[in-house]
């Protein structure tokens, strides 16, 4: 009878055991499970379901292993000649009353808490709808509406998630566990709601932005504050990782802060975020000044005529290039500060430093010394069309170390040093084309058809500034006379156009019946003459005989 009596108690202890195990792993499964849908990374649901499983495991692992322990415990009582339901009701009376009390008005109100919270859980998904619902009607921009669910989505299932946990936390003051698993419990939820809130803000900042594009769209004018927003616009990616990286290195040293192991690592966020914004800060004041020096020196109020407007326009690679450097050192300078290093000593060595290299370096002074006395001389300008030692082409930037030079898919870059003469075609150039015509040809009538096509070049080619001009004979050849024109053209088209005219000057003159020069005596030849200008004709005419015989020889060949 004794034997049974203590088989059922063991029995017992274990089925105890058993629905204890049962209600912590169901109750464990559940919050992962909701962790689990609150996360949208595909890597951080397979680490969590990997977590699922395993907790799974251990749990089950652990509750075995208790139960090994129960009932090995039993069988050296049941050795030792103890009857367990005696011994089990002797443990149980020596638990003051209190205890039991406690535990009772613990167990009601941790249902209480636990029943509330079940019955206010919808009307808290409710208002977190409708305040998505209002986010979305926001200036009646659609553009937004993924993100806006996004977030809300995650709020909902979170929100909740961690009004559980901070629940089960309190339970677990309220029937009086051990405090350290109360302790441990508000650790957890602490690290859950700064995770939470972090990734929060991460989709609020996607919503601000995606706002403000949508907004900047609808409402874009020139008197509005949005049109710098649009023309800042590309510094919204750096914007959003920068932002992204202050507020995860923010998480990063609130949670090392809630772990008492690891709690020094705290300290190195905040310097590694100084770090970002001494970055981010030097880029928006860049390109800030970049945007306010081109409003400044091309604004679209003042009238400018083509050479002010270059000439300002080849300051402001300077001021690019210049700005960009003092802000870089400047940055470098504070990175120094924060981090713990004295840069007074640093800039003392590149002072130094600086004038051994100046001292050796004299291609780089003279470059430097060239450049800028381009810029203050004037040389060429920004957008001139020049030829720099037989290299023509478009100036495109002006450095101080280099200039830039672009042609037909080419560029060229020149030291300053290097640039000996300069030809500069910054307003027009000249296309000048020669006509030869035989000496008894109508020179009235060849100039009439040469300003003919003129016109009709300056009507049809939009290089040409000004119509053709005849400047007259310009030399007497020995068999023909040579007559020179000229048309004003863009800086840089005088071949194309050159090439052009003659093609027009061919096709006029055999339209009008004007025959081009060849050999052949004029009354004001001599005899001699005449005489070798025949000579030179047998021989041309040889000359082209033996050419055809020896092609046909190739040819059977």
């Amino acid at each position: 009878m004794l034997a049974v009596q203590n088989f059922l108690v063991i029995i017992a202890e274990i089925g105890l055991l058993l629905l204890i195990f049962l209600a912590v792993n169901w109750l464990v499964q559940q919050i992962l499970k909701q962790l689990i849908k609150a996360v949208s990374s595909k890597k951080i649901k397979i680490t969590m379901e990997n977590i699922q499983k395993n907790t799974r495991t251990a749990l089950t692992i652990g509750g075995g292993l208790l139960g090994i322990l129960i009932l090995g415990l039993n069988s050296w009582l049941i050795y030792q000649g103890e009857n367990l339901l005696e011994y089990t009701k002797s443990f149980i009376n020596n638990i003051p009353g209190e205890f039991w009390v406690n535990l009772g008005m613990g167990a009601g109100r941790s249902l209480f808490l636990l029943f509330l919270l079940a019955a206010t859980q919808p009307y808290i998904q409710r208002l977190i709808d409708n305040l998505c619902d209002r986010g979305k009607k926001f200036e009646y921009v659609t553009a937004n509406d993924e993100s806006i669910e996004s977030f809300f989505d995650f709020l909902s299932l979170n929100l909740i998630n961690i009004l559980w946990l901070l629940s089960l936390t309190l339970c677990t003051q309220f029937i009086q566990l051990p405090e350290v698993i109360t302790q441990y419990m508000y650790i957890a939820v602490r690290i859950y709601v700064i995770i939470t809130v972090g990734i929060l803000l991460v989709k609020a900042n996607i919503i601000i932005i995606d706002t403000l594009e949508a907004v900047s769209q609808k409402y874009s004018t020139p008197s509005r504050l949005l049109n710098l927003y649009n023309s800042l616009s590309h510094l919204i990616p750096l914007s959003r990782r920068c932002l992204e990286y202050v507020i995860y290195l923010s998480m990063a040293s609130l949670v090392f802060k809630q772990l008492e192991f690891i709690a020094y690592l705290a300290t190195i966020s905040p310097k590694i975020i100084q770090i970002v914004g001494i970055f981010y800060t030097s880029r928006v004041i860049e390109e800030v000044g970049k945007l306010l020096a081109r409003k400044f020196l091309l604004s679209e109020d003042e009238e400018l005529n083509e050479i002010d407007r270059k000439r300002r326009e080849t300051l402001l690679p300077l001021f690019d290039s210049t700005l960009k450097y003092i802000l870089y050192f400047g940055a470098i300078m504070a990175i120094l500060h924060v981090v713990g290093i004295d840069p007074t000593p640093i800039l003392a060595g590149a002072g130094i430093l600086g004038l051994g290299v100046s001292m050796g370096a004299q291609s780089i002074v003279e470059d430097v010394v060239a450049g800028l006395f381009n810029l203050f001389e004037g040389y060429y300008l920004v957008g001139d069309f020049v030829e720099i030692d037989d290299i023509k082409g478009y100036v495109t930037a002006i450095e101080l170390k280099t200039t830039r030079i672009h042609l037909d898919d080419k560029d060229y870059i020149i030291r300053n040093g290097e640039i000996g003469s300069i030809v500069n075609y910054s307003r027009y150039s000249e296309a000048v084309v020669t006509v030869n015509v035989a000496y008894d040809t109508n020179l009235e009538h060849v100039y009439q058809v040469i300003e003919a096509v003129g016109q009709q070049l300056k009507l049809e080619n939009e290089d040409v500034i000004e119509a053709t001009e005849v400047n007259g004979v310009e030399d007497f050849d020995r068999y023909q006379l040579i007559i020179q024109t000229t048309t004003e053209v863009k800086p840089g088209k005088n071949e194309d156009v050159e090439l052009y005219l003659r093609r027009m000057i061919f096709e006029a003159f055999e339209k009008e019946g004007i025959k081009m020069p060849h050999r052949v005596p004029w009354k004001g030849m001599n005899k001699l003459e005449e005489e070798e200008l025949e000579d030179k004709e047998e021989e041309d005419e040889e000359d082209e005989e033996d050419d055809e015989e020896d092609d046909e020889e190739d040819e059977d060949e």
